[in-house]
């Protein structure tokens, strides 16, 4: 992880402590900062916050002249939803049911979700604002409007987090919008892959036939698998044009991944460690780079990308598996 550098006082994470108070059945943890709906809500959920405060901290983020800086903060919960293009802020009230002795203020608050609106997931964090400007101090924030400290984001997807291999896609027969093509990979959600059901019965036959040890498994096998490598890269292009920015739009950020919906999340993030290497994060800022710049996209989408799916799909390993019994 980045180190930030700052030059003024700031608040330490530890000191802001943000945590999402849920019962829900239908919530699981992820990880510590992550949680996630098991299935997507059909209506409008409210889901409450606590923020933990060590008003110790304004000894270290507020100029020694200044008195009672506690009093010249508010404390909101930002919220973002990049691929839902929604943010915004709530307001902590104190919370009068808890009482602390030890030097730390409690607050809460809740939001309303309407699930019609957001997709993907939700970035929260908890922030110390200045709500009144006080004079300027040389390493002090006295802005109005400045912000003190953050908590650690916490992340929540309303879809559900999946992780995706391409293992596990539907694989069926029926109509496609061209007669005479073989397949339709449906953009539906989860996406499906469609076999013509008009398609000759020798092909219908070659592909629900489900042994795995004969010449006839092999063939099935390897005739199948360019239709997997060809899906891989529909899948990948439509998760990298999922994550450019809308031109219309001000914010003109390159989306992260994980604010896609499954599984062009997974997508994009398998397709960035396979063409870039090195740690999870790095691949992601290189491809989120490439995306970004029109001359690096287009060599990525046209000359990269059909390569690295054939990787990813394994084909040069189907294919010796089956020319190895005919051709030594």
């Amino acid at each position: 992880m980045a180190q930030i550098i700052r030059f003024y006082k700031h608040a330490s994470t530890d000191d802001v402590l943000l945590n999402i108070s849920t019962s829900r059945e239908d919530v699981e943890t992820v990880s510590e900062n992550i949680l996630t709906f098991t299935k997507k809500p059909s209506k409008t959920v409210s889901i409450d916050f606590d923020l933990t405060i060590n008003l110790e901290v304004f000894e270290s983020v507020a100029p020694e002249a200044e008195e009672d800086p506690e009093k010249s903060v508010d404390y909101f919960l930002s919220y973002v939803s990049d691929s839902s293009r929604q943010r915004g802020f709530i307001k902590f009230k104190e919370d009068s049911s808890k009482i602390s002795l030890t030097g730390r203020k409690h607050l809460s608050c809740s939001i309303d979700i309407d699930p019609s609106l957001y997709f993907g997931s939700i970035e929260f964090k908890g922030m110390i604002v200045r709500n009144k400007e006080f004079k300027k101090s040389r390493s002090f924030l006295t802005s109005k409007y400045s912000i003190l400290g953050t908590s650690s984001e916490k992340k929540f997807y309303i879809d559900p987090f999946e992780k995706f291999d391409g293992s596990d896609m539907d694989v069926e027969f029926g109509k496609v919008t061209r007669p005479g093509a073989l397949y339709q990979l449906q953009h539906s959600n989860p996406p499906k892959l469609i076999i013509n059901e008009d398609a000759p019965l020798s092909i219908k036959e070659m592909f629900k036939f489900k042994g795995d040890t004969n010449v006839k498994a092999i063939v099935r096998d390897a005739l199948f698998r360019p239709i997997v490598v060809d899906v891989w890269e529909q899948l990948a292009r439509k998760a990298l044009e999922k994550m450019r920015p809308i031109e219309e739009s001000s914010d003109l950020e390159v989306l992260d991944p994980e604010n896609l919906e499954f599984p062009y999340n997974r997508v994009a993030d398998l397709i960035a460690k396979a063409c870039y290497g090195g740690s999870q994060t790095s691949a992601i800022d290189k491809l989120k780079d490439d995306i970004g710049d029109q001359k690096k996209r287009l060599k990525l989408i046209n000359e990269q990308l059909p390569l690295v799916v054939q990787e990813i799909a394994d084909l040069t390993n189907v294919y010796k598996s089956t020319s190895k019994n005919w051709w030594k």
